[in-house]
C-alpha cells in the first residue's frame, strides 16, 4: 500500500484585485482623474479669458460679384476679446452716374466672423450713397489675421 501526499490546504486569502489590474493596465483613483480634469479645465478656461485673442490686421472688402461696380477697399484693423459681437459702418456708393444699384447681403469669408446683421438689402441711386450698418461676432477662439467682408 502506497501513501500518496495530499495537498496541504493554507489559510492565506489572495489579494482582490480589480478587473483593470488582472489585465494589466494600472487603475487610476477616481478622485485623481476628477482633479486631473478640473485643473485642465481651470487652465484652459484662464487661457482664453486672459488672452485678448483676437487680432484683426486689415478689413478687406470686397464685391466679388461687382455690385454696384464696387472694387476693393481696406481698413485698418482691431483687437477684440474672443466672441466679442461688435457694431460698425461705412459709407457705400454707387460710382455709376446712369443705373442703380442694389447690394444684397453682407457676408465673410474669414473661418470663424459671423456677420449678425446688417441694413442690407438696400438699393442705391445713380451716384448715391448709404450708410451700411453692421454686427459682426468674432471667433470664440485667439486669432491673427485680416478680415475679409463680401458685398453681394
Amino acid at each position: 500500500m502506497s501513501l500518496s501526499r495530499v495537498p496541504e490546504l493554507t489559510s492565506a486569502a489572495q489579494p482582490l484585485t480589480s478587473k483593470d489590474e488582472r489585465r494589466g493596465r494600472p487603475r487610476i483613483p477616481r478622485r485623481a482623474l476628477v482633479i486631473g480634469v478640473a485643473i485642465l479645465i481651470v487652465l484652459v478656461t484662464g487661457f482664453y479669458l486672459l488672452n485678448d485673442g483676437v487680432s484683426v490686421s486689415q478689413v478687406l472688402w470686397s464685391a466679388p460679384d461687382g455690385v454696384c461696380g464696387l472694387g476693393h477697399a481696406q481698413e485698418t484693423g482691431f483687437t477684440s476679446g474672443i466672441g466679442a459681437k461688435l457694431t460698425s459702418a461705412i459709407t457705400i456708393a454707387n460710382p455709376n452716374s446712369s443705373a442703380g444699384c442694389t447690394v444684397g447681403e453682407l457676408t465673410t469669408t474669414t473661418s470663424g466672423f459671423q456677420v449678425i446683421s446688417s441694413n442690407t438689402p438696400f438699393t442705391l441711386p445713380p451716384k448715391g450713397s448709404r450708410l451700411l450698418s453692421f454686427e459682426v461676432r468674432v471667433p470664440w477662439y485667439p486669432y491673427d489675421g485680416p478680415l475679409n467682408l463680401d458685398l453681394r
